[in-house]
């Protein structure tokens, strides 16, 4: 029998790092986002992630044509875990304060807060400054979503543990403990805890910001491919899951 081939040198290193670099997890979005990327967006605008995380919506973007893509996170861990994935179709993905975005005003067509971000910052103050900068960075005419942890969906959800990892990374990259006392939105959840919007909290703050509120659904509505015309129409016993919030920076404004 002859003997195998034996790989080059080259080739080793190569094999040793593709085994020490754990494979990319699909770039799969979920049945809600499918149902937001296909009636709200559409792929040629300039369009912004905001707490990109692992890359996954991004690469998921990328895949369906999305020819202009930018995403940021907090910490520099997350950006190099968005950059294992293929987002070879991404522009550009960077570190960056979400209340105090580099970002000229008007930049992006498109925003996306589908993640955690806001829900992951501590202070009222952090919210409602993030806000504003989202609608800052917007077009003007342009679209904004946002998703959030829903305190009205509350009892029906899943303890949010998996938010604990990404909340640390978050009050690390600002400076803070990631075991300080939780703030009372959090008051249930296990430390480090994420922030549950209430439906009317969320509502102000967009309003407040100058966003005017296009549609909106939880994750039970939008996974049947439905979006309401107000947030206002859901409740506890409606909202299950994720709220999610549809809006425009009005030309103008």
């Amino acid at each position: 029998m002859a003997a195998p081939a034996r790989r080059s040198t080259a080739e080793e290193e190569a094999a040793a790092r593709a085994a020490a670099s754990p494979a990319p997890s699909p770039a799969t979005l979920t049945r809600a986002e499918e149902t937001l990327v296909r009636r709200c967006l559409t792929p040629r605008p300039r369009t912004l992630e905001a707490g990109t995380g692992d890359g996954r919506i991004v690469a998921a973007l990328a895949q369906r044509g999305f020819a202009d893509l930018h995403g940021f996170d907090v910490a520099a861990a997350d950006m190099e875990a968005a950059r294992r994935r293929d987002t070879s179709g991404v522009a550009e993905l960077t570190v960056q304060d979400p209340t105090r975005l580099t970002y000229d005003e008007g930049r992006f067509g498109q925003v996306l807060y589908l993640r955690d971000l806001l829900c992951l910052l501590e202070d009222a103050g952090d919210r409602a400054r993030a806000m504003q900068e989202a609608w800052r960075v917007t077009a003007p005419g342009g679209v904004a979503i946002f998703g959030f942890l829903c305190e009205e969906a509350r009892d029906t959800a899943r303890p949010a543990r998996r938010y604990e990892r990404s909340l640390a990374a978050v009050r690390r990259a600002f400076g803070r403990a990631p075991d300080r006392a939780r703030h009372d939105a959090a008051r249930d959840d296990r430390r480090p805890g994420a922030h549950w919007w209430r439906i009317d909290e969320a509502v102000g703050l967009l309003a407040g910001a100058g966003f005017a509120i296009e549609g909106a659904g939880s994750t039970a509505q939008l996974e049947r491919g439905e979006l309401l015309d107000r947030p206002e129409q859901l409740d506890a016993g409606t909202a299950e899951g994720r709220l999610y919030v549809v809006c425009t920076r009005p030309r103008g404004g």
